[in-house]
């Protein structure tokens, strides 16, 4: 039995008139007053604040079907004219799906009391709107909405798919005989990298292992990922949680047990 270690594979893996009136008798009504932004207390927000014609995440939908369609540089923001032009109605169709399913989904974090951050409250801002009056500090949101919404939607299958409930502490140096279910690839502002899912055949437990994008051997552990029914792999797992739901991670030193 030889190894395929991570280290061999490379780590395979943001006026109205009463004013008039007042400015007319007012002694410093000759003084123009300017903000510098260079002086400004850092606590002080400044926003931009743009008012679109077409609401924003089918503006998001449309793009990202471009990308993935591969016509990359023919837009390079939401705003753009000719991103207006390329609208399909699979596009607002999307864009009603993401909104009904994160409003469903904050509607759930409310009810089961979880922790409502900064991002969770501008996104609930976003879906419970029309989409067609949004600050600038709320533009990455909305790009990136539609792939998360991906992610979200396969990540579900896993979960379904698996029994990740009740995982009993972790488990070291140890060789495990899992399934691979899907890979995904996920995008946040902290993280950007590959997740493969597998399951333990024996109990149907779920396991993630992360590789980095830029690993150049991610096309070899890839077609091993797809082509084959089951990995043997050795190494350190760890039990996370997502939201309600519970999986082992494979720790990065980890070795592929070869026959």
């Amino acid at each position: 039995m030889s190894t395929l270690s991570h280290v061999n594979l490379g780590n395979l893996m943001s006026t109205t008139s009463s004013a008039a009136a007042w400015a007319n008798v007012h002694p410093f009504n000759n003084l123009t007053f300017e903000i510098d932004d260079h002086k400004r207390h850092q606590d002080v927000k400044k926003y931009e604040v743009y008012e679109s014609p077409e609401d924003v995440l089918v503006l998001a939908a449309t793009w990202k079907r471009m990308r993935d369609e591969g016509r990359y540089g023919i837009v390079s923001k939401l705003m753009d004219a000719k991103l207006f032009e390329q609208i399909s109605p699979a596009d607002r169709a999307l864009a009603t799906e993401i909104r009904d399913y994160y409003s469903k989904k904050i509607m759930m974090w409310n009810l089961k009391g979880n922790n409502i951050t900064n991002y969770r409250k501008d996104l609930s801002k976003l879906i419970h709107s029309e989409g067609l009056i949004l600050r600038e500090d709320q533009m990455g949101i909305a790009y990136h909405l539609p792939a998360f919404y991906q992610y979200d939607q396969e990540f579900e299958e896993v979960r379904l798919s698996t029994n990740g409930n009740n995982l009993k502490g972790s488990m070291i140096n140890t060789t495990l005989e899992l399934q691979p279910i899907r890979r995904m690839f996920r995008k946040t502002k902290n993280h950007l990298g590959h997740e493969y899912w597998f399951r333990n055949k024996k109990d149907n437990t779920p396991y993630m292992l992360g590789l980095n994008v830029k690993n150049p051997l991610q096309h070899v552990w890839d077609t091993m990922f797809d082509n084959t029914e089951v990995l043997p792999i050795y190494g350190s797992f760890i039990t996370k949680k997502k939201d309600d739901f519970e999986y082992f991670m494979i720790a990065d030193k980890w070795e592929l047990k070869m026959a």
